[in-house]
This record gives C-alpha cells, structure tokens and sequence, in this order.
C-alpha cells in the first residue's frame, strides 16, 4: 500500500470514528431528553415522545449501519441488523402519522408491513451471525495440530 492510499485509509477511518462518537453522543442525548421529559411530565406529550423516540430508533440503526461500514467482519449480519432497526423505526413513523388518532384506521397498514419486515431482517442478522461463527470455526478445525 502506497503512503497515498495509507493516509487516506486512516483519514476515512478518522471520520468513520468520529462519526460514530457524534451518533452515540445523539442516542444517549435523545434517551436522556426522552426520561428527563418523562419524569417532569412532558414525556405524556405523544409528539415529544414520539419524536425522541423516532430519533432513538434511526440513530441506533444508523449506528449499525456505520459499525458495517467500518469494520469488514460481520459486514453483512451488522447492515441486517441497522435494516431492521430502521425498518421498525420507519414502522413507527408511519404509524404514528397514518394510523394513530384515526377514528377507523385501515389495516393492514403500510406501518405493518415495515414492522413486520422487522422480524425476517433481524433473524437473518441472527443466521449470518451463527454462520460467520461456524465458518470460523470450521476452519480453525481444519488447521494441523502440532505435537
């Protein structure tokens, strides 16, 4: 690797790095706002609620997707993973503007389909997780036992 690639390698890295501490300050912010907002009384607010919670949810699954994108191993179970997050999230989203208040909502509704949706993301995150492991293993197995 040229010093050329080297330092953009550790710039891209740097960013992913800060990235995530920006991401995960914001997640525990909003948790924080979300029981402070509770505990005086705000917290009964459906929109205020709602909307930390929303946040909670869309930086946790962008915290996924950033932990794919930085690190190769894993790649596929971590993207599966922020999928689902972000697929429940947008569940959320939807529901809370098309179906909540609504005198006859319909259903099922476009907010189902995206929490349902949840489900297969997660557990196929769960499987490449397990696979990834037996991989590993596999192969660990097959290397020569020394005497």
């Amino acid at each position: 690797m040229s010093d050329r690639e080297t330092v953009a390698a550790s710039v891209r890295t740097a960013r992913h790095t800060q990235a995530v501490r920006v991401i995960g300050a914001a997640t525990i912010a909003a948790l924080a706002a979300l029981v402070i907002a509770t505990a005086l009384g705000a917290g009964a607010d459906p929109l205020v609620a709602r909307v930390i919670f929303n946040l909670i949810g869309a930086l946790a699954g962008a915290l996924c997707l950033l932990r794919a994108l930085r690190v190769s191993y894993q790649r596929s179970a971590w993207v599966l993973f922020g999928a689902a997050v972000l697929s429940w999230t947008v569940g959320d989203l939807l529901w809370g503007e098309l179906v909540a208040g609504v005198d006859s909502p319909v259903y099922p509704s476009w907010a189902d389909a995206f929490y349902i949706a949840f489900y297969p993301l997660a557990l196929a995150g769960i499987v490449s997780l397990a696979d990834v492991r037996r991989i590993s293993r596999s192969s660990a197995d097959q290397r020569p036992v020394r005497p």
